[in-house]
């Protein structure tokens, strides 16, 4: 059972605690005569109705109703108990509390950590340290950022740590269960961490979890972590958060990296809302940790082609955890320590700024890796897209993101939502470890402005010649349609035999029959083919302009929501000019 406070101890700990000055660090106050307001940090709101009275030392938002005092509004914050908030709040105050009752191994961890601190700091300090000391100057780090992340060092001794807690009292057990000291076959422990530059790792409230260490010899691997314990795992925590929480609270950003040096380069820098992943993945449990500060996270990996990769692999957890995510990818492959070493501070604060919306950033990465003028290798794209937007489960992002899609492919938004939908169904069978049935039969509308096409084309392959040009980029609505006019594209560079190239290639059934039934209904003649062409090239242009004025339609109502006036002219001239240009493809 957790430890009960007394009347008097709580009485002490809020008395200690300013609700005004706990609150400050984590919102911008206003004073308004003896109170203050914010905007409130518990829903979305444009005028503050976020209220602080020292008087009372209660808060109250008059948006959504959520009330309460010093220990609640921590609770709310930091997402944790009671308990939990009293004690951070102690901390804060430097209040002694008595040790909770049990706790077991968390509370034996968490002082076995604290005194690996104490010892790994006074090994940096002494002349032993001096390695770990001149390589933090090496690399441009000064004493103040050195004290400021509690940086340490492991002498080469096999059973240094061991001796030292041993002397504050911390059993040889404890340390192994800390993964602080190793046991090995016989039972003999010693010191997992020997001759490395120490980063003590961090919660959000502060309390040393684990440790990363690298080496400043030879040995492997070059960057150790602390094993998984009781309080540790590299798949929840981020180095550097406690330090930047606030800044992230500040600003609504918390800015994401991969090393250690780099958020370290970062804060000596002056960029304060910077963490990083402990050397692994991110994860959903980050995520969740960042939610907690965060509106958004801005990705900074590397430049080189692993960086984009970590990126592109973290999107569907974005999406997953419904948290907005931009990447700023770095010129030259470099990496954040060296680009804010060559660059500066402020360059990297543009860089930030100027990063782009992660589903953006796919679009452009999958288009520099495939040919999307090769139809198949744009039907795989299409695919990959399609999957990734199945798992958006906010309808109108998900809307906006198929559209975005859609345009970048060229292809039709109907096509590709039906790639979503299949999509959404396999990945829901798969998680029931169902099998998603047989593709039913394609029910096609042969007399759609796509299969008119496809059909007057093979009964008079010779306007191919002049037609090619117009189907580049043709956007079509059945996926079916889009596969045969792709195959059409393709093989339009081989000449006047396309049709027959066409006829030998396919070897898909359904598509077979299709193509004769549009063939069959296709006009006899060549004058009444080529108006039967240039009507069905008319009707797609339409049919794509149409779907720009409901683009416009929607984007104009968010506008007028907003009250952006200048965005809203534009909106109106555009489809104004959309309209016009309708009514030409009617004439």
């Amino acid at each position: 059972m957790g430890k009960r406070f007394d009347e008097k101890t709580l009485e002490n700990v809020a008395a200690a605690n300013d609700i005004a000055e706990v609150i400050s660090a984590y919102l911008p106050l206003k004073r308004e005569g003896k109170n203050y307001s914010a905007l409130c940090p518990f829903h979305k709101e444009k005028t503050p109705s976020f209220k602080v009275f020292p008087d009372t030392q209660r808060y109250k938002c008059f948006g959504c109703g959520k009330s309460g005092n010093v220990f609640m509004f921590v609770m709310e914050m930091e997402k944790i108990g009671f308990v939990e908030a009293v004690e951070h709040l102690a901390r804060r105050a430097g209040i002694r509390l008595e040790k909770s009752e049990g706790g077991g191994g968390v509370a034996r961890c968490l002082e076995a950590n604290l005194t690996a601190q104490e010892y790994f700091r006074k090994a940096m300090r002494s002349p032993s340290g001096e390695p770990a000391r001149d390589y933090l100057v090496g690399r441009g780090f000064d004493g103040a950022l050195s004290s400021l992340f509690g940086l340490g060092y492991s002498p080469p001794e096999w059973q240094g740590l061991m001796g030292f807690a041993a002397s504050k009292g911390v059993s040889e057990d404890a340390l192994v269960e800390a993964g602080l000291a190793v046991r090995s076959e016989r039972g003999r422990a010693y010191d997992r961490f020997r001759n490395r530059l120490m980063f003590p790792i961090r919660d959000a409230r502060g309390r040393i979890t684990g440790f990363g260490a690298r080496t400043l010899g030879e040995d492997k691997p070059k960057y150790l972590n602390s094993p998984e314990t009781p309080v540790f795992s590299k798949s929840r925590q981020l180095f550097g958060l406690f330090l930047a929480r606030e800044a992230i609270i500040r600003s609504g950003t918390a800015v994401l990296m991969e090393g250690y040096t780099d958020v370290l380069a970062a804060r000596q820098a002056g960029v304060e809302n910077c963490c990083a992943t402990l050397g692994t993945a991110l994860t959903r449990e980050h995520l969740r940790v960042l939610k907690r500060f965060a509106r958004e996270v801005v990705l900074v990996f590397d430049g080189d082609e692993a960086g984009k990769k970590a990126a592109e692999r973290s999107l569907p957890i974005f999406i997953s955890e419904e948290m907005e995510a931009r990447i700023a990818v770095l010129p030259g492959g470099m990496d954040p320590f060296d680009f804010i070493r060559e660059r500066g501070g402020e360059a990297f604060e543009r860089a930030v700024s100027d990063a782009r919306p992660l589903f953006r950033f796919l679009f452009e990465s999958m288009g520099a890796a495939l040919d999307l003028e090769d139809p198949f290798q744009r039907a795989e794209a299409a695919e990959r897209l399609a999957a990734i937007i199945a798992r958006v489960p906010d309808e109108l992002k998900r809307e906006i993101w198929l559209t975005e899609a859609a345009r970048f492919l060229r292809v039709g938004e109907d096509a590709l939502r039906a790639k979503v939908r299949d999509a959404a169904t396999a990945a829901r069978l798969s998680e029931r470890g169902e099998t998603p049935p047989a593709r039913p039969p394609m029910r096609e509308k042969l007399g759609s402005p796509e299969w008119v096409i496809i059909g007057s084309l093979v009964a008079h392959p010779e306007l191919m010649e002049e037609m090619s040009a117009r189907l580049e980029g043709l956007e079509v609505e059945s996926p079916a349609a889009a596969e045969v006019l792709g195959r059409f594209s393709q093989l339009a560079r081989k000449g006047p035999e396309w049709c027959t190239l066409f006829w030998q290639t396919l070897e898909d059934e359904r598509l077979f029959g299709l193509v004769e039934k549009a063939r069959e209904l296709a006009p006899d003649d060549r004058k009444g083919a080529e108006e039967a062409l240039e009507g069905a090239l008319k009707a797609l242009e339409g049919r794509k302009i149409k779907r720009e004025i409901e683009r416009i339609k929607r984007e104009m109502v968010e506008a007028e929501a907003e009250g952006d006036e200048w965005r809203l002219r534009h909106l109106t001239d555009e489809l104004s000019r959309k309209r016009a240009l309708l009514a030409r493809t009617r004439r």
